[in-house]
């Protein structure tokens, strides 16, 4: 697995097919992560241990809607919070040289990506969740990277009335 792709998650569930025994050989699911992170610390789990195989084409079609668990997850920031404890787990088995870096910069990523789905939902008027997404990324990483974003984020939603509308004032 590339040192880049150890970060970010690039997969979705209806896209992968595994080996039954694979599952059994390690064990299944880690029960330590919920919220949207057991995925990706299967993944990583799956891919540090067997070869795999990326097939660039689309296979399966992932269907959005807003009563999905990833959407009630997004809602509360749970998504995210899913996402650090999948990086606490998945650092169990990066090699001591890289843990930190490797996830420093997971870390960074996934607060970074929940700004970007802040700002989404900030636009789409879920300013409850947009909030939740901008707490939980500031849990995440304070890197100035992530600092850099925010700033952005706060400067556009100013501009949009954001805040004015959230006090009425629109």
């Amino acid at each position: 697995m590339a040192r880049e792709d150890r970060r970010r998650q690039r997969l979705q569930p209806p896209t992968i097919v595994v080996r039954r025994s694979v599952y059994e050989n390690l064990g299944g699911f880690d029960l330590r992560v919920v919220e949207g992170g057991e995925d990706w610390e299967m993944w990583t789990r799956i891919a540090a241990r067997y070869p795999v195989w990326h097939v660039v084409e689309p296979l399966a079609l992932y269907r959005v809607h807003s009563a999905s668990h990833s959407a009630t997850y997004r809602r509360h920031g749970g998504n995210v919070r899913g996402l650090r404890r999948a990086i606490a787990v998945n650092r169990e088995s990066l090699a001591l040289p890289q843990a930190d870096e490797l996830t420093r910069r997971a870390l960074e990523d996934t607060a970074l990506t929940a700004l970007r789905r802040a700002r989404r939902l900030l636009d789409s008027g879920d300013a409850a969740a947009g909030r939740a997404q901008i707490r939980e990324a500031l849990r995440t990483s304070r890197s100035p990277a992530v600092f850099e974003r925010l700033i952005v984020l706060l400067v556009v939603a100013a501009r949009r009335g954001f805040f004015d509308a959230m006090r009425g004032r629109r």
